[in-house]
This record gives structure tokens, sequence and C-alpha cells, in this order.
């Protein structure tokens, strides 16, 4: 069994610094639709699909990712708190952006969401 990884107190600290730094317009639209995303991925239709894409065909997913990187650090910071759903809308963005610096490795690709997400702040915390 794959050992599951754990987002380090400092980690979530450097991540934490970072979202704190992005300006006010923006994390109130983010937390907008932020929420509007958590309510549809606790919908009764999803609640036992253990597929991730399931839970990222919504308006809202869709209008967080079109916001790009200045959302990152946001995401980061709910991912950090446990959220590895938002690895989805990450990796959307680090794709359509063509944001290297976050690109994981294929190593670090083969693993399970949790872990990926481990790494994708890991990654985060030094750029």
């Amino acid at each position: 069994m794959e050992k599951l990884m754990e987002i380090t107190p400092e980690m979530k600290t450097v991540v934490k610094e970072k979202a704190a730094q992005v300006e006010a317009e923006v994390k109130k639209n983010f937390d907008t639709l932020y929420s509007e995303w958590q309510k549809f991925r606790k919908t009764p239709a999803l609640r036992f699909s253990g597929n991730p894409v399931d839970y990222c065909k919504n308006k809202s997913f869709d209008e967080i990712t079109k916001m790009g990187s200045s959302v990152i650090p946001l995401l980061m910071e709910k991912m950090a708190e446990g959220d590895f759903f938002c690895l989805s809308a990450v990796d959307k963005i680090v794709k359509e952006e063509g944001l290297e610096r976050l690109k994981l490795s294929p190593e670090e690709m083969a693993n399970s969401e949790q872990n990926r997400s481990y790494y994708m702040v890991k990654h985060y915390n030094l750029i």
C-alpha cells in the first residue's frame, strides 16, 4: 500500500501566507464560486462516485479555472486544508497556462490524489 504523504504545518503556513496576498476582489469571487462548487460536490448524484472528474463537471469549477493563476494560492490553501478535489482545478490551470514550475514528475503523478496534492503543495512552496 502506498504511503500517504502529509502536508506539514510549515507547508500550510507558507501556503496561507501566499493566499493572504491575493487581491480581495479575486478572493471574494473565488470564495463564492468555491462555495457553489462544494454544494455541487455534495449532491446525492455524486456522493458515491469514485471518479474525481465527475466532481468537476460544473459551471463553478469552470469559472474557477478561468480565473487562472490568480487563484492558485487559494486552491493550494484549500488543498493544504484537505480538499484534494482542488488538485483537478490546479492541474487544469497548470496545463492551460503552461506553468512548468508546478508540473509534477511522472513519479509524482503515479500517486493517489492525496499524495499528488502533497507534491503539488511542496512544489508551490518552493517558488
